[in-house]
């Protein structure tokens, strides 16, 4: 039997097409667990129809603690073989989900399928999020944790709770839970402590096998981060913190070790680059992340990765005729953090690729610039 745990909250524009996405399921031995976390709307009413005309429906009601903390009441309460996680403001896709997740499961302890990504228009966004190739097979617990930190089958998705299907008795046994501190990433957390058990083996994937459907809302606080950040989202530096320390403790591998810690120095960067650009302001939290980021191994090739990569990116989005100024003025404005970095390769770099050999020709004859110099 599948548990499906969804958590609920102030959802029920959205709530009936999840659930009738649930019941529609061709494959029938199933439990559907609602942990209304509090709601003020009209979810709490939905969730107790839905109760009253199917029993496989069950629903938990209680104070307003958070998502992970719902979805611990969810486990406390699972009773099936596998577990299966759902937002209540996305839905399955199609009648045969949880047949075609079962189907690939054999003797495997963690089951991953894919996803379709929606706009509020029905509009498929899913490129925009997230571009994988085919990929059919099983991994090893090792192989999918190195493919986060350094994708070569691109087998991906691993950060996503509603694609997969997770075996009860391993979380049991581990007695894995979602941490309540951790607003953000606490679904990787999650699955990268199952991962790292010494109980997952196997993984089984299918990358064409699209099970979910994502909606990406406009007005989602995901989706307007840099207006929306704040002291929540520094959590997700915390639980990459903590994702390193897990893997390390797991696997004693030093190329993972420096895959996973190139890793948290690239996070603590998108979230430095966030902070300047938002209105949310915490010295404390920054020093923090300057802090741990600036005593990795692999500091200053991140960094430098990551600078010439938000140069081209800004670089890209004007006409060709006017990148060439417009990149000398980036590199010596604020937004360029990390001055240290020689300015002539800087540059070099940044327009061999986005002006061809107009920006080289015009570092060479105006920059007196030798290439072999660094």
């Amino acid at each position: 039997m599948i548990s499906i745990i969804i958590p609920v909250y102030n959802t029920e524009a959205y709530l009936q097409k999840c659930l009738d996405s649930i019941a529609s399921q061709s494959y029938e031995d199933w439990e559907c667990i609602l942990v209304d976390d509090g709601s003020n709307d009209g979810s709490p009413s939905i969730c107790d129809e839905y109760v009253k005309n199917d029993n496989r429906f069950k629903v938990i009601h209680k104070d307003n603690e958070g998502v992970s903390t719902s979805r611990n009441v969810g486990l406390e309460n699972a009773t099936g073989d596998w577990i299966y996680f759902c937002d209540s403001d996305d839905r399955l896709h199609g009648e045969n989900s949880l047949i075609s997740l079962l189907k690939i499961s054999d003797r495997a302890d963690l089951t991953v399928g894919s996803y379709v990504a929606l706009d509020d228009n029905d509009k498929d966004v899913t490129d925009s999020i997230e571009k994988m190739k085919p990929f059919i097979g099983n991994v090893s617990g090792k192989q999918y944790i190195y493919e986060h930190m350094e994708p070569k089958l691109h087998i991906g998705y691993i950060g996503f709770l509603w694609n997969k299907l997770f075996r009860r008795d391993i979380i049991v046994k581990n007695q894995l839970r979602f941490d309540p501190d951790i607003k953000y990433a606490e679904d990787l957390l999650f699955i990268t402590q199952y991962v790292c058990s010494s109980d997952c083996h196997k993984i089984a994937i299918d990358n064409n096998l699209k099970i979910y459907e994502y909606y990406q809302h406009s007005g989602s606080a995901m989706a307007n981060i840099r207006r929306h950040y704040n002291t929540v989202f520094f959590t997700d530096f915390i639980a990459y913190e903590r994702i390193v320390d897990v893997i390390h403790n797991s696997y004693h591998d030093k190329a993972l070790d420096i895959a996973t810690q190139n890793k948290l120095c690239m996070q603590g960067l998108w979230h430095l680059d966030m902070m300047e650009h938002s209105q949310y302001i915490d010295l404390s939290q920054r020093k923090y992340i300057e802090n741990k980021i600036k005593c990795l191994k692999g500091y200053n090739k991140i960094i430098t990765i990551y600078s010439l990569g938000k140069m081209k990116e800004n670089a890209l989005s004007i006409p060709i005729n006017e990148r060439v100024v417009v990149t000398n003025k980036y590199l010596h404005s604020k937004d360029c953090h990390y001055t240290y970095l020689n300015y002539k390769w800087k540059l070099a770099w940044l327009l061999s690729h986005i002006a061809g050999k107009r920006g080289l020709n015009l570092i060479k004859n105006k920059m007196n610039f030798n290439s072999s110099n660094e």
